[in-house]
């Protein structure tokens, strides 16, 4: 394989990812961890975290990391067949505390139908519209009490407004 031409340092780096189904992964592990049969040895999946990791520091497998300035999560962090609640948020926000080269906020959330709370869902009475989404993802920091994103501290800002 030919070697890799000099980077270039003023070149944009997006990642873009999907589909970490939290709540799924975890859920399915502790499945497998209670008495269902899998082999090989099922791990503890964190899928969101891993991926994570695996872009600042590499894979233990030997994967390489990568550079980004950005990333663009296409959604569906949540991912139980019910739709998500308050113990799916603290778990993917947990799971974003994983991040130590890059901050929370250099990752801008698009929801996905995982994602989803339904206005007319029971766990979505008196709450705003796609409440889960907006207090755990927070993509316009309505809630960072919750999800620990910080509106100031994003590399591009952008509001409801624009």
């Amino acid at each position: 394989m030919a070697a890799l031409e000099a980077e270039d340092p003023e070149a944009f780096h997006l990642w873009v990812f999907s589909d970490a189904h939290v709540a799924t992964d975890k859920a399915v592990s502790d499945a497998i961890r209670n008495g269902m049969e899998f082999i090989p040895p099922a791990g503890y999946p964190e899928s969101l975290a891993n991926a994570l990791r695996q872009s600042e520091f590499g894979s233990e497998l030997g994967g390489p990391p990568f550079r980004w300035d950005i990333a663009l999560d296409l959604g569906d962090n949540a991912g139980l067949w019910d739709l998500p609640d308050d113990r799916q948020g603290t778990e993917v926000v947990r799971q974003f505390g994983a991040l130590k080269q890059h901050r929370r906020e250099q990752i801008y959330p698009v929801a996905g139908n995982h994602d989803a709370s339904p206005g007319d869902a029971e766990s979505s009475r008196g709450k705003p519209a796609n409440w889960w989404f907006r207090k755990w993802i927070d993509p316009l920091s309505e809630n960072p009490d919750f999800s620990g994103v910080e509106a100031a501290r994003r590399p591009y800002a952008f509001s409801h407004d624009e």
